[in-house]
C-alpha cells in the first residue's frame, strides 16, 4: 500500500505531517502543522453554507410536522387568542438593543391605559 495514497483523504488534502521541528511548546507545533492545512475556498464555504441551510429546512419541516409540536402551537395560538399570554412571552427577539425601546412604550401604554380606566 502506497504511503502517499493512504494519507490523502477524499478532497485530495495531503495530511502527511510535515518534517518534525523541534518546538518548546505543543501549542506551537499544533498550529505549524494547522498552518500546514488549507482552508475553505469561496465556492467551498458557498457549497456548505447551501447544504447547512437545505438540512435546516429539512429539520423544520420534520419537527413542525410532528403531532405533538402541531398540539403545543395549537395550545399557544388558543393562549395568544385568550390574552393568557403574550406574543413577546413566545417569539424570541434578538438582542438588537430594539426590545427594550418596545417594553418602555408597552409599558407606558398600558400605565396611561390603567389611569384611564380608572378616570372613568
Amino acid at each position: 500500500m502506497d504511503t502517499e495514497t493512504s494519507t490523502t483523504n477524499t478532497s485530495g488534502i495531503d495530511l502527511t505531517p510535515g518534517a518534525f521541528e523541534d518546538h518548546d511548546e505543543p501549542l506551537q507545533f499544533f498550529l505549524a502543522e494547522m498552518g500546514r492545512v488549507p482552508l475553505l475556498t469561496r465556492e467551498g464555504e458557498i457549497r456548505l453554507a447551501k447544504l447547512i441551510e437545505k438540512g435546516k429546512k429539512e429539520l423544520a419541516s420534520v419537527v413542525f410536522s410532528m403531532p405533538l409540536t402541531l398540539e403545543h402551537l395549537s395550545t399557544i395560538r388558543t393562549q395568544l387568542k385568550n390574552d393568557e399570554i403574550r406574543v413577546r412571552d413566545v417569539v424570541s427577539l434578538q438582542d438588537t438593543g430594539e426590545g427594550e425601546d418596545v417594553e418602555e412604550v408597552d409599558e407606558e401604554q398600558t400605565t396611561s391605559g390603567d389611569e384611564n380606566k380608572e378616570d372613568s
